[in-house]
């Protein structure tokens, strides 16, 4: 069966995204077995402006050693590193704080698909750019890469886990973090999908619902006093009535009866 032909990248413009793309191509293409060797795939007029840039190939060869007695493949990667740097120390921006600014990325959330991507930004990056700030400035740029909105809660878990360590080290282990928060969360919805959820329901259904408003004791009180005010003063006027009538009616004292 004939192998599927693969397409290799080419670097025709002397930019920092085009180079930058260049080898995020360059990765794709050796993983599906490309073998070309990499300054065939690099424009003449580009190689020519690196060499009167920053000189010769042999001034910082001994920077990124060839090892002769390894594989093939091997030797390939580290002549594609080589060759990545020098390109990368061409291309890149004078100032530092504009190096800076080409690792600025928003991971969309925190899922181990776009970790994987800001992995292979940083990766990518720190080849080619090969920034002089230091590995803490690093970390940090890197964590803010995980600040969703207005919440940093991952954003300070990633730095606190990353602390202390190199972030070509360190990007792996918020990887394995990621898939952890994800597994969780599946396992998560998994159990909130069982009928123990719905029997709850039913239960809370069946339970006699309270009074929208709490009882005010102290005016059920208040009220059961003024009505029981209410039927003295009205027992009152009525033996009132009933002596007023009493006394109001005459006797004769020869026949006994009253008059009228």
């Amino acid at each position: 069966m004939e192998s599927r032909k693969v397409t290799p990248p080419l670097l025709k413009a002397p930019t920092m995204p085009a180079l930058i793309k260049f080898v995020d191509e360059l990765s794709d293409y050796r993983a599906l077995g490309g073998k070309q060797d990499i300054d065939l795939l690099v424009d003449k007029t580009i190689r020519d402006y690196v060499t009167d840039t920053i000189g010769d190939e042999s001034d910082g060869e001994e920077s990124v050693p060839l090892i002769v007695k390894k594989a093939s493949q091997q030797k390939r990667k580290a002549r594609d590193l080589f060759v990545v740097k020098r390109l990368g120390r061409t291309l890149r921006p004078t100032r530092e704080i504009a190096r800076l600014e080409l690792f600025r990325a928003r991971a969309a959330n925190f899922s181990p698909a776009e970790v994987v991507k800001i992995n292979r930004k940083f990766t990518t990056l720190l080849a080619v750019v090969q920034p002089d700030s230091s590995e803490e400035v690093l970390r940090e740029t890197y964590a803010r890469c995980f600040k969703f909105g207005s919440s940093s809660r991952t954003m300070y878990r990633v730095k606190e886990l990353i602390e202390g360590q190199a972030l070509l080290e360190a990007m792996p282990k918020v990887l394995a973090m990621s898939r952890d928060v994800q597994e969780s969360r599946e396992i998560t919805e998994a159990f909130g999908d069982q009928p123990v959820s719905n029997k709850h329901q039913r239960f809370n259904q069946h339970k006699p619902k309270r009074d929208s408003q709490p009882l005010n004791h102290g005016t059920h009180e208040s009220h059961q006093h003024s009505e029981a005010k209410k039927d003295m003063k009205r027992l009152d006027a009525r033996n009132h009535t009933d002596r007023k009538k009493k006394f109001d009616t005459y006797t004769c004292f020869n026949c006994g009866n009253p008059e009228a």
